[in-house]
């Protein structure tokens, strides 16, 4: 067994047992989503791309896309980002080449 199956495993069951939030355990990126016009993103890595139209950001497993128009960010925090505009799709783009998408 690998070694991040390991931490997921020990991560739920502190979360189950202790009653904390798998996300911070894992230090995953945690995604709130506001109707379509807000939206904060915590436990991420790295802000890679933003422009009006497209905001990528990397996170411990993979990287987060945001598209729309009248992207901005409104704040700006170490593990916190909140971005507001018309966010018309989010989709996942795995560590490992292999995508995901979750359109929203």
């Amino acid at each position: 067994m690998n070694l991040e199956r390991w931490e997921r495993r020990g991560a739920e069951y502190l979360s189950d047992h202790l009653d904390l939030p798998e996300d911070a355990l894992l230090q995953t990126m945690s995604i709130h989503l506001m109707g379509s016009r807000m939206m904060i993103v915590e436990n991420f890595r790295n802000l890679l791309e933003y422009t009006d139209l497209l905001i990528r950001i990397q996170g411990k497993e993979g990287r987060l896309r945001i598209e729309g128009r009248c992207l901005c960010i409104r704040e700006y925090h170490q593990e916190t980002i909140r971005i507001t505009g018309y966010i018309r799709q989010i989709s996942f783009e795995q560590r490992h080449g292999s995508a995901g998408k979750d359109g929203a």
